[in-house]
């Protein structure tokens, strides 16, 4: 039986029209090609019919249109909360609301000349006394323990004792000497007592010279026996030499010390200095007078010196401390005045913490008049994590806040809206 067109294709003459296939069409390849992508088809249209296929494209047009809407909202809500500051930003406080918030400002022109330093209490070295061991010795305590650093002590003040640490060979022969020395003390007690005589009546050349004799030795074995008792058993007593303020204190109970170590540092009333470290070169060093404790008092200042140091770049001044300080010690942290000239006449010394940042640039607030506050954007140089210069944004004439920042950046988002 010959093959029909349907199941049999005719001869091959010519490719296929499609571009994938290599065979000729009308070749038995080509035809079997074609079959199968025609089941394909029809299995396709089986499992999803023509409505669900035009109403796929439409839902997720749809779903891509949602949420662009969504985010835009979003975007929307967040641009609201955070409030984008810009040139024209304001936030309106009452007196009230502002002391609440502790806000404070400044006069630009009155910031530049003048800036706080931190500066830290040391001992001054020309004043320094080091009380040392005298000999080789267990180091014990006073009554009162040791003298710690930072405590006041009076001239001829006990510090500690010192207990003769002796080895066993030189040990052995004081206690030698101190044996025979003890006979020869009992020997003249003898003699004293036969001759009825008084061993604490002074020398008189009136005396017989035998009388003088026996109270020449009786006086000199007692001498003799005190001083080897105290050196076998009792302490050397280390005493303050002068009034001063305990600066170092290396004593330890028990701890066995060495002729000529240091136990003790003390310096004299008055004499401690302010150190103080900077890397603003604009600041002037002899012109710094005063400073300020942490609880308010006020330390006048003389330049002692002043160094560099290359590697870190910064400086660092020495000051004497001008009278006596009662409640002033070494360690205690103290604020320096210091006046300030800038390099250029449009730039302007700031705290740190009077500038925030916001959409990648630098803002200060500016009160620009009563309980009316504005954004200003400027750009500054930063000199050390305390201040900075202002190079660009403000005049000079402007009243920065320099407290209570983020109070006005927190009501500055509760609006939710430019002005």
């Amino acid at each position: 039986m010959a093959p029909t067109a349907a199941s049999n294709p005719p001869p091959a003459t010519r490719r296929c029209a499609s571009r994938s296939c290599a065979a000729k069409a009308g070749s038995w390849r080509c035809w079997n090609r074609q079959r199968r992508q025609a089941a394909r088809r029809r299995i396709e249209a089986r499992m999803l019919p023509w409505p669900a296929i035009r109403t796929l494209p439409v839902a997720a047009l749809c779903g891509m249109a949602g949420f662009g809407l969504l985010q835009a909202a979003q975007a929307h809500e967040s641009h609201a909360a955070t409030g984008t500051h810009d040139e024209t930003a304001q936030v309106e406080l009452g007196e009230a609301a502002q002391q609440q918030s502790g806000i404070k400002t400044i006069l630009l022109a009155d910031a530049a000349r003048s800036t706080a330093l931190p500066g830290l209490v040391v001992v001054d070295a020309r004043r320094d006394l080091r009380i040392v061991a005298r000999q080789d010795g267990v180091i014990e305590a006073p009554a009162g323990g040791f003298a710690q650093p930072g405590q006041k002590v009076i001239a001829g003040q006990v510090l500690a004792y010192l207990r003769p640490a002796l080895p066993q060979p030189e040990r052995r022969n004081l206690e030698i000497e101190y044996a025979a020395a003890h006979r020869d003390a009992m020997i003249s007690r003898l003699q004293v007592e036969r001759y009825q005589l008084d061993g604490t009546q002074p020398f008189d050349i009136k005396l017989p010279t035998p009388t003088l004799q026996l109270l020449a030795d009786y006086r000199s074995a007692q001498a003799r026996e005190s001083q080897l008792h105290r050196a076998l058993n009792d302490g050397v007593t280390i005493a303050a030499p002068r009034a001063g303020v305990v600066v170092r204190s290396n004593a330890r109970a028990g701890a066995v010390a060495v002729s000529g170590q240091s136990l003790f540092e003390l310096n004299a009333g008055a004499g401690l200095a302010i150190a103080v470290e900077y890397s603003d070169r604009d600041i002037d060093s002899a012109q710094v007078k005063s400073a300020v404790t942490v609880d308010g008092q006020s330390i006048g200042l003389s330049l002692l010196s002043e160094s560099y140091d290359p590697e870190l770049r910064s400086r660092r001044a020495l000051y004497e401390v001008v009278g006596a300080i009662a409640s002033l010690a070494p360690g205690e942290p103290v604020q320096v005045r210091a006046e300030t000239q800038a390099s250029s006449a449009r730039q302007f010394a700031l705290p740190a913490r009077s500038v925030f940042r916001q959409d990648g640039a630098s803002w200060v607030w500016v009160n620009q008049r009563p309980g009316i506050f504005r954004a200003q954007r400027i750009h500054y140089v930063a000199t050390d994590q305390e201040r900075i210069l202002v190079d660009r944004g403000l005049s000079g004439s402007e009243h920065v806040v320099v407290d209570g920042v983020p109070a006005l950046n927190d009501a500055r988002r509760a609006e939710g809206s430019r002005p």
